[in-house]
């Protein structure tokens, strides 16, 4: 599984699908971006550790709380489409969700979580019969 900075991904990207999500990013040191994409790299390419947490909803005031240390992950990036989805969508496939749930419960986010239901997936669109 890969992580992505926002420095890795196209701005213009990054813009459009902010408006599209209607949402606003964290600072680029706190927030990285969940990819399924997956492969072998070798060790001398990381940048530095670093702790991740991937909320189970939308969490209260990130930018107070996430340390210099630590980064924020709510959203999936999809390197061909170079589009963002909502993390917590409930619309993986099965074996995409899983991956999603175990990194929720490792690396479960400690502080204060926002107590609204979450967005309708953007992901899959109900089939129309």
């Amino acid at each position: 599984m890969w992580l992505y900075r926002q420095d890795d991904v196209d701005p213009k990207a990054l813009v459009r699908e902010c408006k599209r999500l209607k949402c606003q990013l964290l600072d680029p040191n706190r927030e990285i971006f969940w990819s399924f994409h997956m492969d072998e790299c070798p060790l001398e390419s990381m940048l530095r550790h670093t702790r991740v947490f991937v909320p189970s909803k939308e969490p209260e005031d990130p930018d107070k709380h996430v340390k210099q240390d630590e980064m924020l992950c709510r959203f999936v990036f999809d390197p061909i489409k170079e589009n963002l989805s909502h993390l917590n969508s409930k619309h993986w496939r099965s074996d995409l969700q899983t991956h999603i749930e175990r990194a929720k419960t490792i690396n479960k986010y400690p502080y204060a979580l926002k107590s609204c239901k979450a967005k309708a997936s953007i992901l899959k669109k109900p089939k129309q019969h």
